[in-house]
Parts: C-alpha cells; sequence; structure tokens
C-alpha cells in the first residue's frame, strides 16, 4: 500500500492505462500528419502543373484567323437543316455598349491617383486629399489624410466642392464653409468651418492593354483550377476536428463556431466563387466587402 492509499497493483494499472492512451494519442497525430502531409504536397505539386500548363497554353493554335476551328465544317459531322431556323445577330452578340461598359468599369477597379501636374479636378472626377478643419479659431475634429471623394457630389459642401475645381496634384487651397442654420448637424448649424486642403490628384484609369489583362486578370483561371484542392483542405479540417473532440474535450466548443463561420464566409463571396455579376457600388461596405485586399481581384 502507498502512502496514497492507492495499491501498488492499481497504481501500476493505472499508469499502465495513461501510457496506453499517450501513445493511442501519438498514433492518432502521427495517422494525421502522415496523411495530411501527403495531401499537402500533391495538391502542391497540382497546382503547381496548372499553373505551368496555364502559362504554356495557346488557346488560339487550332483556330483560323476568323476564329474558327481549323480543317474543321459542322457540316460534315452533323446534318441539320437551318433553313427553319433565324435569329438577330444583336440578339446573341454583345453590342460595342456593353462592351465598352464592361471594359470602362473594369479599368475604373484599377484606377490610380495621377501626379500628372496637368491634369486638373473637375465635376464628376474621383480625387483624393487631405484637410484639416478650424471653427471659431480652434481645431474642430482630426486631421483627415488621403480620403476619396467624388467632386460635386457634396460630400462635405458644395463650396467645398467648388474650392477643388481646377486644383492640380500637390495645390493646397483654403476655403470657408457657412453651415445653414437648419443643418443636419447641430454642431455646425448656423457655424463658418475654414478647411486647409492639400490636393493629392484625380483618379485616372489605366489604359486597356495586355498588359494591364495580364496584371490584373491572369490569375483568375487560375484560381478556378486550384479549387478542386480545396477539398483535401475540408477533409483534413474534418479529421482535426475529429481528434479535437476526441482528445481535446475542452476544444469541442470551437468546432460548431468555426463550421458556422465557414458557412457565413461562403455565403459572403459567393458572387465571387460563381463568378456571379457584382456591383460593388450596390452595398453600403462598398468593394471592402468582398476585397479585404487590394490585390484581391472582384
Amino acid at each position: 500500500m502507498s502512502d496514497n492509499g492507492i495499491s501498488k497493483s492499481k497504481q501500476k494499472r493505472q499508469a499502465q492505462a495513461s501510457a496506453r492512451a499517450e501513445q493511442k494519442k501519438k498514433k492518432v497525430i502521427a495517422t494525421f500528419w502522415a496523411v495530411f502531409i501527403p495531401l499537402l504536397l500533391v495538391a502542391a505539386v497540382v497546382a503547381a502543373i496548372v499553373a505551368y500548363q496555364l502559362s504554356k497554353l495557346d488557346y488560339s493554335r487550332y483556330l483560323n484567323k476568323d476564329g474558327k476551328i481549323k480543317d474543321v465544317r459542322a457540316a460534315d459531322y452533323v446534318d441539320v437543316n437551318l433553313a427553319g431556323f433565324s435569329y438577330a445577330k444583336d440578339d446573341i452578340s454583345a453590342d460595342e455598349a456593353t462592351i465598352e461598359s464592361d471594359i470602362s468599369y473594369a479599368l475604373s477597379q484599377h484606377a490610380y491617383v495621377s501626379d500628372d501636374p496637368e491634369l486638373e479636378a473637375g465635376y464628376g472626377d474621383k480625387v483624393q486629399l487631405s484637410y484639416t478643419a478650424q471653427m471659431d479659431g480652434a481645431a474642430y475634429g482630426d486631421p483627415v489624410d488621403n480620403r476619396d471623394m467624388t467632386v460635386g457630389n457634396e460630400e462635405i459642401a458644395a463650396e467645398f466642392d467648388d474650392a477643388l475645381l481646377g486644383l492640380h496634384a500637390g495645390d493646397e487651397t483654403d476655403v470657408d464653409v457657412t453651415y445653414p442654420a437648419d443643418s443636419e448637424n447641430t454642431e455646425l448649424a448656423g457655424k463658418t468651418v475654414s478647411y486647409h486642403i492639400s490636393f493629392k490628384g484625380v483618379y485616372q484609369d489605366p489604359e486597356f492593354t495586355d498588359e494591364f489583362v495580364k496584371e490584373y486578370y491572369s490569375e483568375n483561371a487560375f484560381a478556378y483550377h486550384y479549387f478542386p484542392s480545396s477539398v483535401f483542405l475540408v477533409l483534413a479540417l474534418g479529421y482535426v476536428f475529429a481528434l479535437l473532440r476526441e482528445n481535446r474535450p475542452r476544444w469541442r466548443l470551437i468546432v460548431l463556431p468555426f463550421a458556422a463561420l465557414c458557412v457565413l464566409l461562403f455565403v459572403l463571396f459567393y458572387p465571387v466563387l460563381s463568378g456571379a455579376t457584382y456591383d460593388p457600388n450596390a452595398t453600403a461596405l462598398g468593394p471592402s466587402l468582398l476585397q479585404w485586399l487590394p490585390t484581391w481581384p472582384i
């Protein structure tokens, strides 16, 4: 009998049980890594192969200059009486206005602040600026840096927008804005605020060139080809959760919240995953709702 009142034989059985449990735990962990690491390596190799193959693909190598498949005539393979079919070309092809609109939208998503000294701000231009404000001889609010706004939208006041007209990158100007007595902002009602504006420049769309398409849209095809590897990630996560539930009871609490988070993110990013048309201006949060990083295409 030991000092703690437990017989030596019982202590031995407890030690053996503890050793078996520890051995089982190590075996489970070893099995996980033995499965997960090869799967991860396979996914990485597949992704690398796909990326390499995509970079070498020439999608037009089997086409004639007019876009038709070389040495292939549909009439040689299909016997169809087309006399009864009719359609208007405009019904099945995008018109020039639609094409130009899509290109313009794509360019606007990658607009940059131009430092061209000849480019001046006008109504409807998206601009970037910094400013400080004073009211009653004292600083009003915190300094605002690198704010984007559209001239003419009266985001601050009409007088403020008027002061931006004709400004060039690097210009500075001052403007006094007197707010009406019935202003919705009671703190500013009937007050005059003096703004000192540092104008950064006008946003300018890049040119639509092959380099533009390669820089911003070449990764889109690769992203869709990479999606199949996510199956392995889902299986690995499921296995990890099973291990946690079995060997770490306290960690069970994170399984359901994590799964719920995955479902939420799937719903949130479904427009991107499905390739659906998405207008970032249609939401209050704008592009930041889906474009968490500036390099993410939407």
